[in-house]
């Protein structure tokens, strides 16, 4: 998804994942095993800062659609940045651009770099 100052999501359609607004703080991983930056693949240990990414799936199935309802939300698995793809995560949205993706966090600061000294030069 390229760097945009809004989101362009309609309503989401039965079966997709999507994630929260993000998070608004650093957290420490709390887990007991070791996660992967979903941004650059680093191994995050226990203990470390990070950013968790909260995930949703929309019912797609009339079993699912029965136990969540038609408006439910399933809780997915959460995916986490470390804490130099947070940094450029927390960046990026101080700046406007609401709508990035915890797995996209370098690719939008290279867009915005792009955008920023194409203006310029």
């Amino acid at each position: 998804m390229p760097l945009t100052c809004g989101c362009d999501m309609d309503s989401p359609e039965p079966g997709q994942i999507y994630f929260d607004d993000g998070p608004s703080d650093f957290s420490v991983l709390n887990t007991i095993r070791s996660r992967k930056c979903c941004n650059c693949d680093i191994k995050i240990k226990p203990g470390v800062i990070v950013t968790e990414h909260v995930r949703y799936k929309v019912p797609k199935s009339d079993v699912e659609i029965a136990i969540y309802g038609e408006d439910g939300e399933i809780a997915c698995a959460s995916k986490f940045l470390c804490e130099n793809c947070s940094d450029m995560y927390f960046n990026l949205k101080d700046r406007g651009y609401d709508c990035i993706g915890p797995w996209e966090v370098t690719e939008c600061l290279n867009d915005y770099i792009d955008i920023t000294y194409t203006r310029r030069g």
